[in-house]
């Protein structure tokens, strides 16, 4: 109340930002279906025929018995294949784990409009608290309402983003509403070295931002290469796609542009499915 008395038009802002998140969380635990915590990773290890190359030396109780037979056929051969990672072995598809980085610089704090029913809620009181038959909710509060719907159904980890990166609670992503201020940049090359250092082989990785900036070619070429194809980006105005390590994601069809609320949700389901 204190904070609300001495700056009341502040407060209201916050709590748009906090009814905006809340909305977000709704509509997404409603629209995500359930069957993205049922997806496998072929796509992501190419695997072909029930069979792959191994990538971690725990897959080789997985593998094939014509691979196994070098073992007492030839040690040496057999030594070799297992040091550098070219035996075969059996695929053993495993549940996609989403982590999400989201960018919480000062610009996100700026609003996506779209009509009033595109977060499933067009109620009477909605309206009156609005005033206007259409939503405007903050990049930022959609995608903290994403964050937690997914962190809530399907345990994703979330990692928050300007010119630092940092892995945040459900309760730390909700402060950032709180806190958030119009300023700060981004920095999307300190992402990309997160990825290369906790990746997993069933992760899939999905980026939100209003503010790509240019990167390191080098690093941006590794990750591509590496990462391209288990990552999702979801740019939102007035970031740009003019760099050429999105192009190669659009190439893949990994990225959306969203210039609103609808988009923003379509883009989701298109990335997540």
């Amino acid at each position: 109340m204190w904070h609300y008395m001495e700056s009341p038009d502040e407060f209201r802002r916050r709590v748009r930002l906090l009814v905006g998140a809340a909305l977000a969380l709704k509509h997404f635990n409603r629209v995500l279906s359930a069957s993205l915590n049922l997806q496998k990773t072929e796509s992501l290890w190419g695997w072909f025929d029930g069979v792959t190359l191994m990538t971690q030396y725990s897959q080789l109780k997985e593998a094939l018995p014509s691979e196994l037979a070098f073992a007492n056929i030839s040690p040496a051969l057999f030594a070799a294949k297992l040091a550098q990672m070219s035996l075969m072995v059996y695929r053993r598809p495993t549940t996609a784990k989403y982590v999400l980085f989201l960018d919480k610089s000062g610009s996100m704090a700026d609003a996506l409009t779209g009509p009033l029913g595109a977060l499933g809620h067009d109620d009477s009181k909605l309206r009156e608290f609005l005033g206007t038959e259409r939503i405007a909710v903050s990049k930022i509060s959609l995608a903290a309402g994403l964050a937690l719907a997914l962190y809530r159904r399907f345990n994703a980890e979330v990692y928050l983003f300007d010119t630092e990166v940092e892995r945040v609670s459900p309760r730390e992503v909700i402060n950032t509403l709180l806190t958030i201020k119009a300023d700060g940049g981004t920095n999307i090359g300190a992402v990309m070295e997160e990825v290369m250092k906790i990746d997993r082989p069933d992760n899939v990785y999905l980026i939100v931002s209003d503010g790509i900036a240019e990167a390191d070619e080098g690093l941006t070429k590794k990750f591509t290469q590496k990462y391209g194809v288990k990552t999702r980006l979801i740019l939102i105005p007035p970031s740009s796609e003019d760099y050429r390590w999105i192009q190669d994601l659009k190439k893949r069809n990994n990225v959306v542009y969203a210039r609103d609320v609808v988009q923003f949700e379509k883009g989701v389901r298109k990335l997540l499915t």
